[in-house]
């Protein structure tokens, strides 16, 4: 992550959807330090065996960047505070990044299907009201 992040950048996560649908409050863009960030990515997605994380798409112009990949694998433990229970999960995650002239990532917005991730994992899904 140091050859690709600078120490500090402005972003949000993949997951901070499930978070707010689980109830919990999300600052939406945030400052996120590299180390921290690194920690918690880890934990974030340990509960895959068998995690592949697959590119579709990747487009660039000038210090932007938009990608598009999948992420697949079995849900063992836990995975973003869920329980996994053995389920097979498929998701998309797509990301709004620009970098520095160094290459380091300075901004970035992070967003997986998190009503797919939760349907897939097993729990029931109800569109707000």
């Amino acid at each position: 992550m140091k050859k690709y992040m600078a120490a500090e950048f402005v972003g949000s996560g993949g997951d901070d959807s499930i978070q707010r649908l689980m109830g919990k409050n999300v600052v939406a863009r945030r400052v996120v330090k590299r180390d921290l960030f690194e920690k918690v990515s880890k934990n974030a997605l340990s509960g895959i065996e068998g995690q592949k994380r697959v590119m579709e798409e990747i487009y660039g112009v000038g210090d932007e960047v938009i990608a598009r990949w999948r992420i697949t694998g079995v849900a063992r433990g836990s995975l973003f505070g869920l329980e996994g229970n053995g389920h097979p999960m498929d998701i998309t995650e797509i990301g709004f990044m620009r970098y520095e002239e160094s290459g380091h990532l300075v901004d970035g917005y992070f967003e997986l299907d998190s009503a797919e991730l939760l349907r897939q994992l097993g729990y029931k899904v109800v569109a707000a009201q």
